[in-house]
């Protein structure tokens, strides 16, 4: 299992609109990504983001409270405020 977070890019819609099956899907969908590589279940890159959400709600058992779980590294989440924090031009693309 290889559970990701894919980032569709702006205007990914428009292209899978026009999507046809008399071509292969990966070279129709070359511009639909703001991610060439998106992070999967294993990653543990997000330590940093981990820590600031559980600061900004009152510690891990806080945010456990709200959530049901403590901030692990590999939830989306984490993965989103990395990428918003170190990769601007993907985010907001």
């Amino acid at each position: 299992q290889q559970h990701g977070s894919v980032y569709w890019k702006r205007g990914a819609e428009e292209i899978l609109s026009k999507t046809s099956p008399e071509k292969f899907l990966h070279e129709q969908l070359q511009g639909c990504f703001s991610l060439r590589d998106s992070p999967v279940w294993m990653d543990s890159s997000t330590g940093t983001q981990c820590s600031e959400l559980e600061l900004a709600v009152g510690g891990p058992l806080a945010l456990a409270k709200l959530t049901g779980s403590r901030a692990f590294e590999r939830f989306t989440g984490n993965q989103i405020a990395k990428l918003f924090q170190t990769r601007p031009d993907a985010y907001n693309n």
